[in-house]
C-alpha cells in the first residue's frame, strides 16, 4: 500500500494523466477493499482534477466514493460520482441506489428539489415497486402530494 501511495504521488506531479488514471484505477479499488475510502476518495479527487472525464470502471467503487463524498459533505464530488451513473453503469443493479443517493444530495444538501423530483420521476418509471424509489419518494414527500402516505413509505 505505502509502494502504490509513492507511486501515485509521483504521477500526480508528472505529465503522464493516462498512467495516473490507469494506476488510480486499482489504487482506488484496494484503498477501498482495505475499508479506506476517505483515501480513495482523495485519489479520485486528483485524478478528476486533472480529467473532468475521469470514471471508475466499477459501478461499486463510484457508488462507494459517492457515499464518502456525501457523508463528508462534499457535494460536487458527490454529484460529479454520481453524473451519469445511469448510463455509464446502465444494466447494474445499483443504479437504483446511485439515483437515490442522488436524490438525498439534490433535495437534503444541494437545495435543488427540482431537479430530485425530475431524478425522482425517471426512477418511477424505471424502477416502480424498488425500495430506493420509495425511499426517493420519502425524501421528496414535501414536494410529492401524497407520496409520505403511499404505501412502503418509511413512517
Amino acid at each position: 500500500l505505502a509502494d502504490q501511495r509513492r507511486y501515485h504521488r509521483v504521477l500526480k506531479l508528472s505529465d503522464k494523466a493516462g498512467e495516473l488514471a490507469r494506476h488510480a484505477q486499482s489504487y482506488i479499488a484496494l484503498l477501498l477493499q482495505k475499508q479506506r475510502s476517505s483515501d480513495a476518495l482523495e485519489v479520485w479527487g486528483s485524478c478528476y482534477k486533472r480529467d473532468k472525464g475521469f470514471r471508475l470502471k466499477e459501478a461499486r467503487h463510484t457508488l462507494a466514493l459517492a457515499q464518502t463524498a456525501w457523508k463528508r459533505m462534499q457535494l460536487p464530488h458527490t454529484l460529479a460520482l454520481l453524473h451519469g451513473f445511469e448510463k455509464a453503469y446502465a444494466g447494474s443493479d445499483l443504479v437504483p441506489q446511485a439515483l437515490e443517493l442522488t436524490v438525498r444530495v439534490l433535495k437534503q444538501g444541494a437545495n435543488k428539489p427540482d431537479q430530485a423530483v425530475r431524478v425522482f420521476m425517471r426512477m418511477k418509471i424505471r424502477y416502480p415497486a424498488h425500495a430506493c424509489t420509495q425511499e426517493a419518494a420519502w425524501i421528496l414527500r414535501d414536494e410529492l402530494p401524497g407520496a409520505a402516505q403511499a404505501p412502503g413509505a418509511p413512517a
